[in-house]
């Protein structure tokens, strides 16, 4: 396997959306993923290969499946760098001292610690008893909405966009066999202005390639170290049984074929665009970058592990995992240019009118994220496994708010035509039948949203005292999204015959 080392730096804004704040609000991510990357190589490619007349065109097309859709090639993230040093995200063990900024905590070390922490929501590289922080610089972007049909700007309508500024640089590596690898970087080499981003065609996201080496890839001893501690260096997808995306550490312990001793985690939403159908990849919860491990042994395929990625979408930059050397108990900052501060909340309860707006929106952002796993649980099972009318009672059931019962009730051929739709490794009856459980985790990952940049959905409920959130209703909207999508797809079947 061969790697290409790219090095880019900015020249102007650059926004690569994340999640969707709020609806004047574009935020960014503080780093360039793997997604990116792949899909600017993959405009080059179509342009200079697969859109022209060339005969050779459709040698070109299987190709172009192979890089950039089956895996053939990885695209891993790009992270800032300086001058030499590479900066990944913090491993969450490692906590700040609220007492003393200066000073950080390995929390696997210091188990018994009374110190209160704060988390390091930045880049980081260790040296020795040092640690050095980086945190991207952005800044926020004023626009009026514009009316292009009459090439005015719309009274009152405005929007704002985060950026990253310019002059910062980012690298990473994309990862494949030398014959691919070299087609890649003829690409890049081609024109080193690269536009990436949103807006790329405006005023954001000019970059320049300012470094494109290949080599043979090798694994960095300090990544494959034998102390039985692991981070996750992106953002990592795993699924559990059923095929839905998960952060249970005993679906890890599945993938990595060890147990578990430890972990510091947090958890991501992944939402992914898609530009060429203009539609979104179904969403999923993850590990968040940073999150750390510590293993009952080493992985019997460690080296493989870090050089393919961890669980699902790893050519996308998703999954990327090392194994470091063995951390020291307590770190002293060595330099930061991050701006973070603790906010300081009032010591007064919040007014009624905040604690109601807090609930609709929680209520919002959960019922958005059921909405979509059921609807990628629908499209799993896909068209013609059962029938429209089953499908219309078992959604009665879930309208009467007493499913369970109901279920139990079922006549015996339709409970076997149910239990022939396998879903991840059960039966669907069975899982139907497990629904409580199945409710109960989907809100837990649903908590560890991310509301803005640090805070998280369970924390605003804690902050404020919001009363738990109601189970039944979010099973109700779940199991009718499930049918009615399963009869939705049934009928777009019927109606291409």
């Amino acid at each position: 396997m061969h790697q290409l080392r790219i090095q880019i730096k900015l020249k102007s804004p650059v926004v690569i959306s994340s999640q969707s704040g709020d609806s004047t609000l574009t935020p960014t991510q503080t780093y360039i993923p793997g997604t990116t990357v792949l899909g600017l190589l993959a405009g080059r490619y179509l342009k200079k290969y697969v859109n022209s007349e060339s005969p050779e065109s459709q040698k070109y097309k299987e190709s172009f499946n192979r890089i950039f859709l089956r895996g053939g090639v990885h695209f891993l993230n790009l992270y800032p760098c300086k001058g030499p040093d590479l900066f990944l995200p913090c491993p969450s063990n490692i906590r700040r001292k609220k007492s003393n900024p200066d000073e950080f905590d390995n929390l696997f070390e210091n188990q018994n610690s009374t110190d209160v922490y704060s988390k390091v929501d930045a880049y980081a590289r260790r040296l020795d008893d040092y640690i050095d922080i980086y945190a991207p610089q952005t800044e926020i972007f004023f626009h009026h909405k514009r009316n292009y049909d009459k090439g005015i700007s719309e009274t009152g309508v405005v929007f704002n966009y985060e950026g990253l500024l310019p002059d910062q640089e980012f690298t990473g590596c994309i990862l494949g066999k030398e014959e691919d690898i070299n087609v890649l970087k003829e690409l890049l080499e081609e024109d080193r202005t690269l536009r990436i981003g949103k807006s790329k065609t405006s005023q954001y996201g000019n970059t320049i390639l300012t470094e494109c080496k290949m080599s043979e890839m090798t694994i960095p001893q300090d990544q494959n170290a034998s102390g039985k501690l692991m981070v996750m260096i992106s953002d990592t997808i795993i699924k559990n049984s059923a095929g839905i995306s998960t952060i249970d550490l005993s679906d890890l312990e599945r993938y990595l074929n060890v147990g578990i001793e430890r972990a510091s985690i947090d958890a991501n939403r992944i939402e992914t665009i898609v530009n060429a159908h203009r539609a979104k990849k179904p969403s999923d919860i993850a590990f968040k970058a940073g999150s750390t491990f510590l293993l009952k042994d080493n992985p019997p395929n460690q080296e493989e592990l870090i050089k393919y990625g961890l669980g699902e979408r790893t050519w996308e930059g998703f999954g990327q995992i090392c194994f470091p050397d063995a951390m020291k108990s307590t770190y002293t900052l060595l330099s930061s240019n991050s701006a973070e501060r603790d906010t300081v909340l009032p010591d007064v309860n919040p007014p009624e009118i905040v604690k109601r707006l807090a609930a609709s929106t929680i209520n919002q952002i959960i019922n958005s994220f059921i909405y979509s796993k059921a609807e990628d649980l629908a499209y799993t099972i896909g068209k013609g496994k059962l029938s429209n009318s089953l499908l219309g009672r078992l959604e009665s059931f879930a309208s009467t708010g007493n499913f369970a019962q109901n279920f139990a009730q079922i006549r015996d051929l339709s409970r076997q035509n149910i239990h022939k739709v396998i879903v991840g490794n059960n039966h669907f009856d069975e899982y139907l039948e497990n629904i409580d459980n199945v409710i109960t985790d989907l809100i837990k990952y649903a908590k560890a949203l991310k509301l803005g940049r640090d805070k998280r959905i369970q924390d605003l409920i804690d902050e404020l005292s919001l009363s738990e959130l109601n189970i039944e209703s979010y099973k109700t909207l779940y199991l009718k999204t499930l049918f009615q999508t399963i009869r939705r797809i049934n009928n777009q079947h019927e109606g291409a015959r």
